[in-house]
């Protein structure tokens, strides 16, 4: 939707969630908590109890009539689902990071067997470097 028809729709721009998961401490814990606090005020209006006067609409209440726990379930659905697209390469990375880690204890292993070895030869009594 573009921005204008969102300013017309809501008041104001809505949040764009795609990169909230990143953005927000807590990261899918608090797009979880915003999707699931909507309510209904006395007025018949729709508010969240978190954020009051959000001009982002109670997408899961209006697109299914299913129990709390399919919301629920659905809000935990999207808000992992936007995570990840907030980042689609954050597994490959912490994968490889692991690898990184390998590597750098092997090496410091290795160099340090090398150290023991030089200065093995340099501490023998039949060193000519006295």
């Amino acid at each position: 939707m573009p921005a204008d028809q969102r300013k017309a729709m809501f008041g104001l721009i809505p949040p764009d969630l795609s990169l909230m998961a990143r953005a927000r401490e807590g990261g899918p814990h608090y797009i979880y908590s915003l999707l699931t606090s909507f309510h209904t005020t006395v007025a018949g209006g729709v508010d969240n109890s978190l954020f009051p006067g959000i001009k982002m609409p109670d997408i899961l209440s209006y697109s299914t009539t299913e129990t709390p726990q399919a919301i629920k379930k659905t809000a935990r659905e999207v808000a992992l689902f936007l995570d990840w697209a907030a980042d689609p390469h954050a597994d490959e990375r912490h994968t490889l990071g692991y690898y990184v880690l390998i590597y750098l204890v092997v090496l410091t292993l290795l160099l340090y067997l090398l150290k023991q070895r030089i200065w093995r030869r340099l501490d023998s009594p039949d060193s000519k470097l006295t």
